[in-house]
């Protein structure tokens, strides 16, 4: 499995690279005020999808970009084929493609591959988490745990809300921690998943948000807010990532659901 995950996942990225070569290919459109989709979102999930598809054909799909497929096998992929498309459209490296497998609902096995950042981390549970290929066990954190490194991400819709007001008063009130947000929520998820930071916030996710880094979290030993049970229900939900103690402080603090 880590060898065809990482086959479909290179293929998903240099088409997304290749329209990145020819910007006028993009067709930007507006999914909702500062939520766009371009034709390489579109382009890169119809390739994972008739690539899968091709592999495994009884499964089913639900992707961003409005892949979804029934299926009779019991195995669903969870797709987000360019997660932070304006960093990408603006050749900025924090972006990445997502692939998540679920096994009657619960997790299989996850990929994310982020071309521009050079990571590729990839999980089959039992069987451990691969980074470029290589076995990978989550390292010390390499800063203060005096001052936590908490990466955000909030829904624009939800903004309006104070949620996002909430977060950051709560990180530097609470955590006495250092805000960070990349605009994606896998890269953003990525960061504390190599163990580089302590903390992921994030406010109206949707599945394919947070899928394979929930999947690679649990590999990896860390703890997480995703419950398996309603993942797929369909419902935007809030959702944090993350090493304790921190963690557990963020789920008393803020309103997770």
């Amino acid at each position: 499995m880590f060898a065809f995950l990482g086959d479909v996942a290179s293929k998903a990225g240099e088409l997304a690279k290749h329209f990145q070569q020819t910007p006028d290919r993009l067709v930007v459109e507006a999914k909702a005020p500062l939520d766009i989709v371009t034709a390489a979102d579109r382009a890169v999930e119809a390739l994972i999808v008739s690539t899968i598809h091709q592999a495994f054909p009884s499964d089913a799909f639900l992707g961003e970009e409005g892949a979804q497929r029934s299926g009779s096998s019991g195995r669903l992929w969870v797709i987000d084929p360019i997660d932070g498309t304006a960093n990408y459209m603006h050749d900025l490296p924090w972006w990445a493609i997502s692939i998540g497998l679920l096994q009657d609902g619960k997790p299989a096995a996850g990929i994310v591959h982020a071309p521009a950042m050079g990571i590729t981390l990839s999980a089959v549970v039992g069987q451990g988490v691969r980074l470029n290929g290589q076995v990978f066990t989550l390292p010390p954190c390499k800063t203060s745990p005096v001052a936590p490194i908490v990466f955000t991400g909030c829904a624009p819709g939800l903004r309006a809300g104070g949620l996002d007001t909430e977060a950051s008063q709560f990180i530097r009130d609470h955590l006495s921690g250092v805000e960070r947000n990349l605009g994606s929520a896998t890269a953003s998820l990525l960061q504390v998943l190599s163990g580089h930071a302590h903390l992921y916030l994030g406010f109206g996710e949707n599945l394919w948000d947070v899928c394979t880094g929930a999947i690679i979290a649990d590999e990896l030993g860390l703890m997480h807010s995703l419950d398996w049970e309603t993942a797929a229900d369909g419902a935007p939900f809030n959702f944090t990532c993350g090493m304790h103690p921190w963690i557990e402080q963020a789920k008393q603090k803020l309103v997770l659901v």
